[in-house]
């Protein structure tokens, strides 16, 4: 489903339905603002870069084991910490987040991404050491 380059503004609302007919969802380059919906972690590839999201804490309600493999928020308003739950996402292969105002230290459970091969968490403001087992990812 691509929905990129829009003046879709506002808030996602969650629907009723999954989202499992759509493997990908392009919504960048819009105007949506707020909270990164639980259901759009449900997909295999992600792209919310150039939108308003300022908080990113509905991936710690994903308990289960995510196909999520691409996941790009880039150029968002996340002024907020980076979550400290990435250990549901097994299949992720490349994390973007940079340009973003993420701040504190990059969290523990990263290292927990063992098949991640991309990590962008550049102009942002975190701190501390990438974890050991992240050495394998190509950028």
């Amino acid at each position: 489903m691509n929905l990129s380059n829009n003046n879709f503004s506002g808030k996602i609302p969650n629907p009723s339905a999954k989202f499992t007919n759509f493997p990908k969802i392009y919504m960048s380059f819009n105007h949506f603002k707020g909270l990164v919906p639980y259901f759009l972690f449900e997909v295999a590839a992600l792209h919310l870069l150039c939108n308003r999201f300022s908080k990113l804490n509905a991936i710690c309600d994903f308990n289960n084991d995510s196909l999520l493999s691409f996941l790009d928020i880039s150029s968002n308003q996340l002024f907020v910490e980076l979550p400290d739950c990435w250990m549901g996402f097994k299949e992720l292969h490349v994390l973007l987040l940079a340009n973003n105002k993420l701040s504190g230290k990059i969290p523990i459970s990263i290292g927990s991404l063992t098949q991640i091969k991309t990590l962008h968490l550049g102009n942002d403001n975190l701190s501390a050491q990438l974890p050991s087992s992240l050495k394998h990812s190509e950028t």
